[in-house]
């Protein structure tokens, strides 16, 4: 299982894979994306909260991010190497198919280790709730 959120307690905004902290040579986080947005970290957190594969528009309901804002996160998400696309059958009649995305290995130790280190998880060895309570 994975460790429950906590509230991210300072905006994003300036954070970079430097200011966190993360080395692209000692960790499975590549160069891309460089910089780590609040809306960047939604994404990731999204992804990180949610089992299995996600389409474009249920990302930008949970969260409540534009379609421009969104996709271009999952470019660049894409690009780095976190996420796999693939097209998947629309459950609803005669509706297209939809993109769906899922975090790569390499994406699901760079969503956790960025996600940790902007307040937004615990990490995985702290036995605390996000509530800070055991």
């Amino acid at each position: 299982a994975r460790p429950a959120p906590a509230p991210h307690p300072r905006p994003a905004a300036d954070l970079t894979l430097d200011s966190l902290n993360l080395s692209t040579q000692n960790s499975n986080v590549r160069s891309e994306p460089e910089r780590i947005t609040e809306p960047l970290l939604d994404v990731l957190q999204v992804f990180w909260e949610t089992d299995g594969p996600l389409h474009g528009h249920k990302i930008k309901k949970l969260t409540k991010r534009s379609g421009p804002t969104v996709y271009n996160n999952l470019d660049r998400m894409a690009r780095a190497g976190w996420i796999a696309g693939a097209w998947r059958a629309n459950p609803g009649t005669g509706l297209p198919a939809r993109h769906s995305y899922q975090l790569t290995p390499e994406g699901l130790a760079a969503a956790e280790e960025i996600l940790i280190r902007a307040g937004r998880i615990q990490s995985s060895g702290d036995l605390s709730t996000a509530g800070g309570e055991p």
